[in-house]
């Protein structure tokens, strides 16, 4: 088989991807492209006569030697071959999935023959789409998997509203999913638009399934649906076997030290400061976010203003003017005329969480994500000079939450400062072990699982520990994906004595993530990698605008995404989510992506005003706040325009006490991928901070 020389995408906007290069191919060259990978090996004097009908035979002949010659320019090698018969090169390969239109919106009204064939060759390309959709909600629905099958139906309807077997497929799975209020005003929708826009009635056989739906009997297929998976499988509401850990956490921050919770993703990190966030009402679990390593003071910006939404009293005329440089939002409004002297910052911050004596204990969570100008000034709090009202004298108890720290990076020189500046306890959470796992399984009553005996119980849990290492998260997901593929049921030991069948999982999870992903209908996939591209940036006005979507568009999509736990609002249910939706989009996408987010977040940076709102936190759907410039920088970067970057400042060592604004431009064509470990400063200097303007 020939090596891969080059890909042609002729789904959508036509381009060619050779050497991790996206060429855009000119309309005559996707049009003579396309004729060949679709229709053949094809003679030259008909390909030419098919795309310059307007020109006598000499005249095409030329047009066509010319079209091939910059081809071969264009790409560096030769994707047509042939002299009288041409052909596709071998190792050039295809790009023809369903999912768009045929060479997107490219029209050949000049060549009317040609435009016919394109004509008919997207309408079988559409038809070929939808046949393979309908083959999929088949499987799903034979499987019993209504609750899987209904987004893809949905999508079908959409793509035709008259059809009136799409209204009686969707109306079937609403029923069988167990939602018979969904499912007779998905007949009165049926009804009303076959009377407006066709003039017609439904059919007998929509009739009886409506009948059959109000008397609430059977319909095909509803003795192989399966229940709906328990609310404890898709977000587990006590802690399980997390005990020991949860109690020594107690125990250390009831003997005033700092506890530092480290864990491998997925092993309940979050999930145990939940819980103690639950037993404690003084506690203020918070933390870093995906994106936080772009914007200074982000984390310790959203750390403060959940402590204002409890405590908004706290702050006085001259805390609130103190605190502006973090949280702009609390400057006054002619305050940005003129520009203050810096001003320290660790007083301010200390001052408020000293008011906020609802708090007594700060559980910051995700360490891991945090911006280093947050970990230096939690640094210089925790760590200052004796003559500082620190923290550790003030009685407010704190809890870090990170996965492990790597050698030479800014979190891990914190936590080496840290742990010799008083009292200290690294709490580990090791892996699950098999009567943890076995407890994990009994608790979240799966459907197969509930009535199971516990050797066949004790069983599962020993394959899930060695399969997962004892990850909770990905035990879940395992669990989950065996139920949703039926696999479940040959769980428990046959009659015979035989041992039980095997979990047919993936290795990795994010395999799992990955089949879960698969699963998704194409706008809630495009939604989900969206999110991915603009991280924190994300929301309703962005997703609409690089979609091309209305709000109302995208509820359908973003329902799917939360039903299916890959998001949680505007946030990624998990960070490995997250990794694998980025994972999964190919690079030339994420780099224009990227670019789009940059100038949207250019574009909203120019309509707002002054620093109002800079770091603020953006309501879900409100308009978006204007946009730290190191943000968009990476955006730039992101995309390959670096030459788009502002301008960074001069290369210099900035000391711990260096301002917001310099902050920004230090961080401005930093890669967030791969941040360049700091030497952590000799000795304490004073923080300082001005007021930092989008540019």
């Amino acid at each position: 088989m020939a090596d891969t020389l080059l890909t042609l995408h002729l789904a959508g906007s036509p381009r060619a991807c050779v050497a991790g290069r996206s060429l855009p191919l000119p309309p005559a060259d996707a049009l003579m492209l396309a004729w060949l990978a679709l229709e053949g090996p094809t003679p030259r004097e008909r390909l030419a006569t098919l795309l310059w009908p307007a020109s006598n035979a000499d005249a095409a002949r030329n047009a066509m030697r010319q079209r091939l010659f910059r081809l071969r320019r264009q790409l560096g090698l030769d994707v047509v071959v042939g002299h009288t018969l041409l052909a596709l090169a071998e190792g050039v390969e295809l790009d023809l999935a369903p999912g768009s239109t045929l060479l997107g919106d490219l029209a050949a009204a000049d060549a009317p023959a040609l435009d016919q064939w394109l004509t008919r060759r997207r309408e079988a390309w559409h038809a070929h789409a939808r046949h393979a959709q309908q083959d999929r909600i088949d499987a799903l629905e034979a499987a019993g998997d209504a609750a899987g099958a209904l987004p893809l139906a949905l999508a079908l309807l959409d793509d035709d509203p008259l059809s009136a077997h799409a209204h009686r497929r969707v109306m079937r799975l609403h029923y069988l999913r167990g939602d018979r209020a969904a499912a007779l005003p998905a007949f009165d929708r049926c009804e009303q638009l076959l009377k407006h826009e066709a003039g017609a009635a439904p059919a007998p056989e929509t009739l009886a399934l409506l009948a059959a739906i109000e008397q609430s009997t059977e319909v095909a297929g509803s003795t192989r649906v399966r229940s709906p998976l328990p609310a404890t499988v898709l977000r587990p509401p006590r802690l399980v076997g997390r005990e020991a850990e949860l109690a020594a956490l107690q125990r250390g921050l009831a003997s005033g030290q700092m506890v530092v919770l480290v864990g491998e993703a997925g092993m309940g990190k979050s999930r145990l400061l939940q819980a103690l966030a639950a037993q404690r009402p003084g506690v203020l679990h918070t933390g870093g976010r995906p994106g936080d390593a772009l914007v200074p003071y982000a984390t310790l910006a959203r750390t403060l203003r959940q402590l204002l939404d409890r405590e908004p009293a706290a702050v006085d005329p001259a805390l609130r003017r103190a605190l502006a440089p973090l949280l702009p939002e609390l400057a006054d409004a002619d305050s940005g005329r003129t520009a203050p002297a810096p001003l320290p910052l660790v007083l301010p911050v200390t001052t408020l969480l000293q008011r906020c004596r609802d708090v007594d204990t700060l559980a910051l969570d995700d360490l891991h994500f945090a911006d280093d100008a947050s970990l230096e000034l939690l640094q210089a709090l925790w760590t200052g000079p004796r003559e500082t009202p620190a923290l550790r004298a003030d009685g407010l108890r704190r809890c870090l939450g990170l996965r492990p720290a790597a050698a030479g990076t800014r979190l891990h020189e914190v936590l080496q400062a840290l742990a010799g500046a008083g009292p200290h306890m690294r709490l580990g959470l090791p892996p699950l072990d098999a009567a943890q796992m076995a407890e994990f399984i009994a608790f979240l009553g799966l459907p197969g699982l509930v009535d199971a005996a516990a050797p066949v119980v004790a069983a599962l849990a020993t394959t899930l520990c060695r399969r997962t290492g004892g990850n909770p998260l990905f035990a879940l997901e395992t669990l989950k994906r065996a139920w949703s593929d039926g696999s479940l049921a040959g769980l428990s030991a046959p009659d015979d004595g035989a041992p039980a069948r095997p979990l047919a999982q993936p290795d990795t999870l994010g395999g799992l993530i990955g089949q879960q992903l698969a699963r998704l209908t194409p706008g809630a996939l495009q939604l989900a990698r969206v999110a991915a591209v603009a991280g924190v940036d994300f929301g309703i006005p962005l997703a609409g605008h690089l979609l091309g979507r209305s709000a109302l568009d995208l509820a359908d999509p973003w329902s799917e995404l939360e039903a299916q736990q890959v998001m949680r609002g505007e946030a990624f249910a998990h960070d490995l989510v997250h990794d694998a939706v980025l994972q999964g989009l190919p690079e030339v996408i994420a780099r224009h992506l990227h670019g789009q987010v940059a100038g949207w977040l250019e574009q909203q940076g120019a309509t707002a005003t002054g620093d109002d709102a800079a770091h603020a936190e953006r309501a879900p759907g409100g308009p978006a706040p204007a946009v730290d410039p190191a943000r968009v920088a990476a955006h730039w970067e992101a995309a390959g325009q670096r030459a788009r970057c502002p301008r960074c400042a001069p290369p210099r060592r900035v000391p711990i006490a260096r301002c917001a604004r310099a902050s920004a431009s230090a961080s401005c064509c930093a890669r967030p991928t791969s941040p360049r470990p700091r030497r952590a400063p000799t000795r304490p200097s004073r923080w300082c901070a001005t007021p930092s303007r989008a540019t």
